[in-house]
C-alpha cells in the first residue's frame, strides 16, 4: 500500500481528510456519481465489517483444511515455504 502524506496541504484538505477519518468507517469517494477512491481509517472497523472478515477467514481455514486433509505436514511446510521464497524474490524486485 502507498502513503500519501498530506503534512504539507492546504488546510482544508487535511480538514477533509480528517472529517473523513472520524467514525472509523470505509467510504468511497465520488466524482461526477463514480466512485474514485476508498478511505479506510487506519484503526479499527465497524462491527459489520469485522464480522465479514471473521467469516471470510473461517471460509478460507475450512478450505485450506479441507484442501490439505491427508497431506504430510512436510509437504505442506515445503509449498509454503516455496511460495514464501517467491514472494520475497517478487518483491525484492520492485
Amino acid at each position: 500500500m502507498k502513503i500519501v502524506n498530506i503534512d504539507r496541504e492546504a488546510k482544508p484538505v487535511r480538514d477533509f481528510f480528517l472529517k473523513l477519518a472520524g467514525d472509523n468507517e470505509s467510504k468511497f469517494l465520488q466524482l461526477n456519481g463514480k466512485p474514485v477512491a476508498m478511505v479506510t481509517p487506519p484503526y479499527g472497523m465497524n462491527e459489520q465489517e469485522k464480522k465479514e472478515l471473521i467469516a471470510e477467514a473461517k471460509e478460507l481455514m475450512r478450505r485450506a483444511r479441507k484442501r490439505n486433509k491427508g497431506v504430510p505436514a512436510k509437504t505442506i511446510k515445503k509449498e509454503v515455504d516455496t511460495a514464501v521464497a517467491h514472494v520475497r524474490r517478487k518483491n525484492r524486485k520492485k
